[in-house]
């Protein structure tokens, strides 16, 4: 057990690290960025019934000003209301709006409306967003100048996130303490065909030669997760990819209240570990007897620097994610117990699907 402990302690050491790393790294968007010339950019955005978020998400397009974007909304079945909401803001964006319809065979939904906003979009880059996402900034201006310098042929981020009840508070969080913890997201673009890897669908923005070199939407267009299986399909193709935060740029409110929190981040939690389940095991196992077993076993000044990594690392994370690092130090047990409510609800999940 002793032998054991030590392991814990440096897979803890190492998280640090990582986590420091991504602090340090700031892997934001570049701020006050001014273009010489605006690339075209499509902004592609499906809907279903959400008036509220797309009055918001368009007024968010409007302030920012840039003057070369076309944007595109796909519904299907929409309401008036929702139409309304959209039309009402043609009088200053330039938006088109196309009528969903049901997908074809072998299709899942949002792979199907995706490929079709991306066959009628023009732009030079292409931007898939989730209609709960916030913009503002310069974040077009920041994605653009990115992409350009680094050579990036897809970009995706997670936004800042907002969270203004308990569940969420709880829950949500979890996420970049398992991005932050695990993941060097600067290190992605850095080596293409590594295994390292990270992805949210909220936002993902394409440069358009070679999203139609590989069309990943209709590549993919069977996985009900299709972003973790993009992001591989353009890293096998050599394609660069790159992850970033969102912070003032790009934020949203992802789930309300614990119940939605635990069933939406059990759609993805294995993402984080290959989709292997046995390995998020693993790690939700080893992180909760990991302070028992290096007291017990490895003695008290041991178990105490391991405490004292474990409230580092939700500083560092805290810290690059915009979050309350005391809160996120406070919730500590309670959100390990939760990370495995949501593992075993993802692992049911699946068995569920496979009975059909």
């Amino acid at each position: 057990m002793e032998i054991i402990g030590m392991l814990l302690f440096i897979f803890t050491a190492l998280r640090l690290v990582v986590s420091a790393f991504n602090f340090f790294s700031k892997p934001y968007l570049p701020e006050n960025v001014t273009l010489d010339r605006e690339p075209s950019v499509s902004v592609l955005i499906s809907v279903c019934n959400q008036e509220r978020n797309i009055g918001r998400l368009l007024d968010d397009l409007a302030e920012i000003g840039y003057h070369n974007m076309e944007i595109i909304v796909y519904g299907e079945n929409i309401t008036s209301r929702t139409l309304e909401a959209v039309t009402q803001r043609q009088q200053y964006l330039r938006i088109t709006v196309l009528k969903g319809e049901n997908p074809e065979k072998g299709w899942t939904g949002k792979n199907y409306a995706y490929d079709i906003l991306a066959r009628k979009s023009k732009g030079n880059y292409l931007i898939f967003m989730d209609v709960d996402v916030r913009v503002g900034g310069n974040f077009i201006p920041g994605a653009v100048k990115y992409m350009v310098d680094n050579d990036i042929s897809l970009l995706s981020m997670f936004p800042c996130q907002i969270m203004t009840d308990m569940g969420s508070r709880i829950t949500v969080p979890l996420l970049d303490w398992l991005l932050l913890s695990l993941v060097p997201v600067k290190i992605v673009e850095k080596f293409p065909d590594s295994s390292i890897t990270a992805v949210n669908g909220e936002f993902l923005m394409f440069r358009r030669e070679d999203y139609f070199a590989v069309r990943p939407h209709n590549v993919c267009r069977r996985e009900n997760v299709t972003d973790l299986a993009i992001v591989e399909l353009y890293r096998n193709c050599c394609y660069k990819t790159a992850v970033l935060l969102g912070s003032h740029d790009v934020y949203c409110r992802m789930y309300r209240g614990l119940r939605e929190s635990v069933r939406g981040i059990a759609r993805t939690v294995f993402d984080f570990f290959g989709r292997v389940e046995w390995l998020g095991y693993l790690f939700l196992i080893g992180t909760t007897l990991a302070p028992f077993i290096i007291f017990i076993y490895n003695g008290v000044v041991m178990g105490l620097i391991y405490l004292a990594m474990i409230v580092l690392i939700r500083v560092f994370v805290s810290l690059a994610s915009h979050q309350s690092i005391t809160r996120n130090i406070l919730y500590i047990i309670p959100q390990q117990i939760l990370l495995g409510v949501i593992m075993i609800s993802a692992t049911l999940s699946r068995i569920d699907r496979e009975r059909g």
